[in-house]
């Protein structure tokens, strides 16, 4: 669960971005348990928004937990439709991002399905 210090973190990350706060999601749902319904509903969110909508999460690895929901994710930020930002690493993924920063998220990606399938 997300954390107080996280909360606070994100909150200060919102303010020194000039980010204005549409919802708030709490994602600490499982990839292998059931459908992650905050997950779908804060994208229903981001897509009925007329203006890019910043996704902000502590780190990489805390938005999407499969491939599918990456290449989802992919597909709305080449739409212009979302950006991620990524507070622990300091990085924004939008329609300009770098490969480099592409790379590092996918990167930070496929430790969570390492660490899923495993577990």
């Amino acid at each position: 669960m997300v954390g107080e210090r996280t909360s606070r973190s994100l909150a200060a990350f919102n303010s020194s971005e000039n980010l204005n706060v549409l919802n708030v999601f709490k994602l600490i749902e499982s990839s292998t348990q059931g459908d992650r319904k905050a997950f779908h509903q804060m994208i229903e969110v981001a897509k009925a928004q007329k203006e890019i909508v910043a996704m902000v999460a502590d780190a990489g690895d805390r938005i999407q937990r499969s491939f599918k929901e990456s290449v989802m994710l992919d597909q709305l930020i080449r739409a212009e439709k979302i950006e991620l930002h990524f507070n622990r690493e300091g990085m924004i993924l939008n329609h300009n991002a770098i490969s480099t920063d592409i790379m590092r998220w996918d990167f930070s990606h496929d430790r969570q399905i390492l660490r899923v399938a495993i577990e």
